[in-house]
């Protein structure tokens, strides 16, 4: 008889912790929303975005982004521009943080 024994295998197969693919996902959406947030307010202090009422060229009535005039607050409050650049700029910022997280993941799945 043999008197070294292996020990009986588990039921279980033991398992190794994984990275979960998507944890960069949900990590990366919500820094590139507050990304698109922040550089919303760098557009309206570099006056780079003049919106009149969140801008110090209150002089006119016109607003626009980089120099092209897209529209005035005659016609739509400037409270419903802020909120529309910000609702882009932060959706924008929430794509990209998307798609930076999936190819992190993507990488991560490649062990590179």
């Amino acid at each position: 008889m043999d008197s070294y024994q292996s020990p009986p295998e588990s039921p279980q197969p033991s398992q190794h912790p994984t990275l979960r693919h998507d944890l960069f996902t949900a990590v990366l959406l919500p820094i590139g929303a507050i990304a698109g947030i922040i550089f919303t307010f760098a557009l309206l202090t570099t006056e780079r975005l003049v919106i009149p009422g969140y801008t110090g060229e209150h002089s006119s009535d016109r607003v626009s982004f980089l120099d092209l005039h897209l529209g005035t607050t005659d016609t739509v409050h400037h409270y419903v521009w802020g909120i529309g650049f910000l609702a882009i700029f932060s959706g924008v910022g929430t794509v990209l943080g998307f798609l930076a997280g999936k190819g992190m993941g993507r990488l991560t799945h490649w062990k590179t």
